[in-house]
């Protein structure tokens, strides 16, 4: 189920990212760009690797715990789980894991995409909240 989640909630970052919803508002420095698009997106899964392994490492630690009875005890829990990430990164600042150069790679892509043959299926699965702020360790709403 966590990975459902953390899959849907991705989709909905990079729709974001695509939209100019994150970093919105907020001048952006003149980036070292690497040389190719592939160069960017490795070091953009490279971050998510190192996000994910920490996330993994404590979920796997809560786990030791029990599996939660009832919607309340799951969502307890993936409480306690943000906090444990909240704690374990230090100084976490936007941008960390979307930088510029990932940006503008990831909105150009989901724009191609979103103009192709299946445009009008995928913008209907996406359906959803127009305008969200997204911050660092924020909730999902």
């Amino acid at each position: 189920m966590t990975g459902v989640i953390l899959r849907t909630a991705l989709v909905f970052v990079c729709v974001a990212c695509a939209s100019g919803a994150v970093g919105a508002g907020r001048p952006e420095a003149p980036a070292q760009s690497p040389a190719t698009e592939g160069d960017v997106l490795k070091k953009f899964q490279a971050r998510i690797d190192t996000y994910m392994e920490l996330h993994n490492r404590l979920e796997k630690e809560s786990r030791e715990r029990g599996p939660a009875d009832s919607p309340e005890q799951l969502r307890a829990s993936q409480k306690a789980l943000a906090a444990k990430i909240l704690a374990a990164r230090k100084n976490p600042r936007q941008g960390d894991i979307f930088f510029p150069d990932a940006r503008t790679v990831l909105r150009a892509r989901l724009r191609r995409v979103l103009q192709g043959p299946n445009a009008a299926e995928l913008k209907k699965s996406m359906e959803g909240p127009t305008r969200m702020l997204f911050r660092v360790h924020a909730e999902y709403p």
